[in-house]
């Protein structure tokens, strides 16, 4: 366990789309804090997913990081045309 870990608790998973999850947690069990998992540019080889981008964000509600993942499958939408 690192020292970082300490601190965090268990994120758990509060909400998915099409490209991207969402992990929320709280930080010294006080300040929550969400991850967002940015699958988009990812690839799936043998069961391992690869180029998986982890962002995490402390200063948001979970509106707002659902609307930042919506952005990334509206932006693969508009690419693959």
């Amino acid at each position: 366990m690192t020292f970082v870990e300490m601190f965090l608790n268990n994120p758990k998973n509060v909400a998915e789309g099409p490209k991207y999850r969402i992990f929320h947690g709280k930080l010294f069990g006080v300040w929550p804090y969400y991850i967002l998992e940015d699958s988009s540019k990812s690839s799936f080889s043998q069961g391992v997913e690869f180029n998986v981008k982890l962002t995490t964000y402390y200063f948001k509600t979970l509106n707002q990081v659902k609307a930042l993942g919506d952005n990334l499958t509206n932006e693969i939408g508009h690419k693959q045309i």
